[in-house]
């Protein structure tokens, strides 16, 4: 198991800026970012109106992977997002997006996941509250949501 939180995601530029999505994301933290940031596939990147054409200022960077190599596209604070649990939601958080077309999950970034509050308690469990939460208000995940 692992944590999975649902995220509601706004776009803030690029050509369908207001277009919104509810999606369930992996809260990833060995995914380290510099700033709040998300990994979304190409496929949410499509339906928020990130691609076919990029907002201006993205940028792409080939990596080598064991697959092959694989193009990132990175585009900086272009997302507003919240948790949304069952009975309250985190705070709004602006974040970059790296879209991946080999990725099938929203993946949190260790950054994200701090601004977001989450404290994640089991990850073999799937167990996870809000940090302002007391400890026995646990939690559970969502299952996956593939793209």
């Amino acid at each position: 198991m692992v944590v999975r939180v649902r995220v509601k995601l706004t776009l803030t530029r690029g050509k369908s800026v207001g277009a919104a999505r509810e999606a369930v994301c992996v809260a990833n933290a060995g995914y380290e970012s510099l700033k709040p940031e998300m990994m979304i596939p190409d496929r949410l990147a499509e339906v928020l109106g990130l691609l076919p054409e990029l907002p201006e200022g993205a940028r792409s960077k080939i990596y080598r992977t064991a697959a092959g190599p694989i193009r990132i596209c990175f585009v900086d604070e272009c997302i507003e997002a919240k948790v949304v649990a069952e009975d309250r939601m985190s705070e709004l958080v602006k974040c970059g997006i790296a879209i991946s077309e080999l990725e099938d999950e929203v993946l949190l970034s260790d950054k994200l996941i701090s601004a977001f509050g989450i404290a994640i308690e089991d990850a073999g469990e799937g167990l996870w509250r809000f940090r302002d939460e007391p400890p026995s208000k646990l939690r559970r995940s969502y299952p996956p949501e593939l793209w």
